[in-house]
């Protein structure tokens, strides 16, 4: 009866049910479960539900999926086993086993994340205390304001100077008075005071230099109407630069009252640093035509000399104004460049520089002074722990292993600014050390090229606190939300970078554009980098349809309209849904 009933299951079985139950049924009988423990449904079609009960309570069964846990009768699991030789399975003792033994390696592995972190963390704090103790940034705004106020700064932004005879007017009314005595320098109860050139209070260490760098003729165009044989004096390249002096008939000058302002001079004679002065149209090199200019008398005849001589023509292409002052006060030079640029146009464009500093750091003349330096030992051994580890990372992992993570060429980098900045700081203090025995070393140009190292060295602590607290994030990962978000981020890069190449496209394509459109009206589109910046301002609201609208009273207000929509209202929503997107996957997943 049971038999027949059984062949009646499988034969109705095997005739109704769809190819792909069978397929499913074939699988699930090699793989899932053993052949020697499966007991058939199909076998046991016409037994009572007792007995179906018995077989099962009788018969070992796998739990859960887990093929290597086997659960038998409720007999074994409470005195014997199947085998009818332990108390439990050994399977399930083995896995249990393996089970505390990842837990205790997690919780080792998130303890040694977190002192990690916490030596981390005393770390950066350590180096942003050292950058708040070596600066003082109220006072030395305050102190450039006041020069910057001195020098008429807002007034060459207003076009105070837009020509040569403009700036003739502003070289006698603003740079030759800088030698004149002010109120503090004529108070005799200061005999301190008495001894040198003062501004407000601030010393003039040594003398203003003008420097000149010019541009030789290259041949014209031909046009209608224009001699054919005249030289024309394109924008400043170093290839171009002129290194004798010529007018414009290629003639040396009839008439030289100083002949030194007629010499060409390198950069490394005029101790000036090999890099290049960014301008706003150009960049010029450390060399030129130059002459100092010593005290009020001296300042008043050259300059009127040189104005007299022409020394400034349609060859010039910038003057640079150099000036170094000292407030003994605060302990602060602050190193004056003004750049002006002669642009092919004929007109004069103010390009004006200042870099505030503390010249001799290490004075140990206050508990300050003392607190800084142990401060910075400590922070070098901190530098020097972490390179260790860095390294000893590599030799036991190997170097393939070690490049695939992400955070050790994070580490790298901010290793490797540490020790371009001590390398900086080293130079400086030396260069420090012989300023303070030779006096006479207190040169403008000196200064400035001083002053260039201190600026230098304040941008690269900059970028490295900004490194620094970023690499937080490496040691979060003992969270289960910033684990999320630092996931989710990095699933979602590939979608990003698509992103960026769609964004890249819309920007070229409406940055060209308003390039071509509105750059030769509208300053906010006279090149292509200017261009690209004024797009990404209007995604955030920054920007002038007024002036947009007058360039072009059609074009200006389509081409506003149309880029606010597509960045906005459909590319910085796409950003957040694809970031939406990977951030619910991941939640999903944990």
């Amino acid at each position: 009866m049971e038999g027949g009933t059984s062949q009646g299951v499988k034969s109705r079985t095997s005739s109704s049910a769809p190819q792909w139950a069978k397929k499913l049924a074939s699988r699930n009988s090699q793989t899932r479960i053993a052949p020697a423990t499966r007991v058939s449904r199909d076998s046991l079609g016409g037994a009572n539900n007792k007995t179906l009960k018995e077989r099962r309570s009788q018969t070992p069964t796998i739990v859960g999926g887990n093929y290597g846990k086997v659960e038998g009768p409720k007999s074994a699991q409470r005195g014997g086993s199947i085998m009818g030789t332990g108390t439990r399975p050994a399977t399930a003792a083995v896995q249990e086993d393996e089970e505390n033994s990842d837990t205790t390696e997690l919780q080792k592995e998130r303890r040694q994340t977190l002192n990690e972190m916490i030596v981390y963390v005393v770390f950066v704090s350590l180096f942003t205390i050292i950058i708040f103790l070596s600066r003082n940034n109220t006072m030395s705004f305050e102190y450039t304001q006041t020069l910057r106020d001195n020098l008429q700064i807002g007034n060459l932004f207003q076009g105070s100077v837009a020509s040569i005879d403009t700036f003739w007017d502003y070289t006698e009314d603003v740079i030759v008075p800088l030698f004149a005595t002010d109120a503090l320098s004529n108070d005799s109860t200061f005999s301190y005071y008495q001894e040198g050139i003062f501004v407000h209070g601030n010393k003039l260490m040594g003398n203003i230099s003008m420097r000149q760098l010019r541009v030789n003729g290259q041949p014209c165009r031909d046009v209608p109407g224009y001699d054919p044989s005249r030289s024309c004096f394109p924008e400043f390249k170093d290839s171009l630069s002129e290194k004798v002096f010529l007018k414009g008939d290629d003639s040396s000058p009839k008439q030289q009252s100083y002949p030194s302002a007629y010499v060409y001079q390198n950069a490394s004679d005029l101790g000036e640093v090999r890099v290049a002065f960014q301008g706003g149209f150009s960049n010029y090199p450390g060399g030129g035509f130059i002459i100092t200019l010593a005290n009020e008398e001296d300042a008043k005849v050259k300059v009127l000399s040189l104005q007299a001589e022409k020394w400034v023509d349609m060859k010039t292409r910038a003057v640079f104004f150099d000036m170094v002052f000292y407030n003994d006060n605060l302990n602060m030079f602050c190193a004056v460049r003004l750049l002006f640029e002669f642009l092919p146009t004929g007109s004069v464009r103010p390009n004006p520089q200042f870099r505030t500093f503390v010249l001799n750091r290490y004075q140990w003349s206050s508990i300050r002074d003392y607190v800084v330096a142990i401060l910075e030992f400590i922070l070098v051994a901190f530098i020097l722990k972490y390179i260790v580890e860095e390294i000893v990372e590599i030799a036991k992992g190997g170097i393939k292993p070690y490049l695939k993570q992400f955070w050790n060429f994070v580490d790298w980098t901010n290793l490797i600014v540490f020790g371009v900045v001590i390398g900086m700081r080293l130079r400086t203090t030396l260069e420090v050390i012989g300023f303070i025995a030779d006096p006479s070393l207190f040169e403008a140009a000196n200064l400035q090229t001083l002053g260039w190292y201190f600026d230098q060295e304040q941008t690269l602590n900059g970028v490295n606190a900004l490194i620094c607290w970023l690499k937080v994030f490496k040691y979060l990962k003992i969270t289960r939300r910033m684990t999320q978000l630092s996931r989710t981020i990095t699933k979602a890069i590939i979608d990003i970078a698509i992103f960026a190449c769609v964004l890249l496209l819309f920007v070229l394509g409406y940055g060209v554009f308003g390039f071509m459109v509105f750059g030769t009206d509208n300053p906010e589109y006279m090149t292509m980098t200017v261009s690209i910046q004024t797009l990404f301002r209007a995604i955030f609201g920054d920007f002038d349809a007024r002036a947009i609208s007058q360039n072009d009273s059609l074009l200006g207000p389509i081409y506003l309209f149309s880029w606010i929509m597509i960045a906005v209202a459909l590319l910085l929503n796409m950003f957040i849904a694809i970031l939406s997107m990977v951030l619910l996957l991941s939640q999903k997943n944990i």
